[in-house]
């Protein structure tokens, strides 16, 4: 079930929303159809280099570009991999490239507080739940809600 839970892509109305409000330039979790932009990284890519967004030497500011945002919907199992997926998110956003994130409303985590509450992001939840698309969530609502987590250049 967690790998199929890794393949819920962000429904249309929050994609939408997403590339209105923010200038998208990388997204970091995704594949060939799921992604929001032409540029992402994931297990499909045709480049090696772009298979793995936690690996060392994947710079997601350098390939968001100066001006640019990176989407991040992480998937939410298992947990150390999504608490990764965070940091790296925080770590970017410190480095001065901001972040878009979609994830669990889990806000009693560790996971939660150490990487968006005590990073400074900011966060809106998102009401009811999420419709996720994608060929494993067969059009249901996500078991959790879900927030719209923002980590500005710091």
């Amino acid at each position: 079930m967690a790998a199929e839970r890794q393949a819920w892509w962000t429904p249309e109305p929050l994609r939408s929303q997403i590339l209105t409000e923010y200038n998208v330039t990388l997204d970091a979790a995704a594949c060939v159809q799921s992604r929001l932009v032409p540029q992402y990284l994931g297990l499909d890519h045709e480049d090696a280099r772009y298979r793995d967004s936690l690996a060392p030497d994947v710079d997601w500011g350098q390939l968001a570009g100066p001006s640019g945002w990176t989407y991040l919907n992480p998937p939410y199992l298992p947990i150390p991999l999504l608490s990764g997926m965070l940091a790296k998110a925080a770590a970017s956003a410190a480095a001065g490239s901001p972040v878009i994130g979609l994830v669990p409303a889990s806000v009693t985590t560790r996971w939660f507080t150490t990487h968006i509450t005590d990073a400074g992001a900011r966060v809106r939840f998102v009401r009811g739940r999420v419709k996720f698309t994608g060929p494993f969530a067969n059009g249901g609502s996500a078991p959790w809600g879900v927030a719209l987590v923002e980590w500005p250049a710091g």
